[in-house]
């Protein structure tokens, strides 16, 4: 994929879908941009709003095991909290 920004220059990037027919949740999807990882934290460094962070990430789900399972065996992600309303 690709799009022109208004500098005219062009920006491209491929999504990668985890392709798992059995899941009944919809996973995220991953961008990799065609630049360098260097070059586009260069040119996106004046942009940085370092006053912010991200402490928390909450994601609803209606399948709470089954997103636990598939995150766990996707990323290989630990559960380090769990009770009967999150984990």
């Amino acid at each position: 994929m690709e799009r022109e920004n208004k500098k005219g220059d062009k920006v491209g990037w491929q999504l990668l879908y985890i392709a798992d027919p059995s899941y009944n949740v919809k996973p995220p999807f991953f961008i990799q941009w065609d630049e360098s990882e260097a070059y586009k934290e260069e040119s996106l460094k004046d942009l940085y709003q370092k006053q912010f962070s991200i402490e928390t990430l909450v994601v609803s789900s209606e399948k709470r095991n089954l997103t636990v399972d598939n995150w766990i065996k996707w990323y290989d992600m630990k559960v380090v909290d769990e009770t009967d309303t999150y984990t």
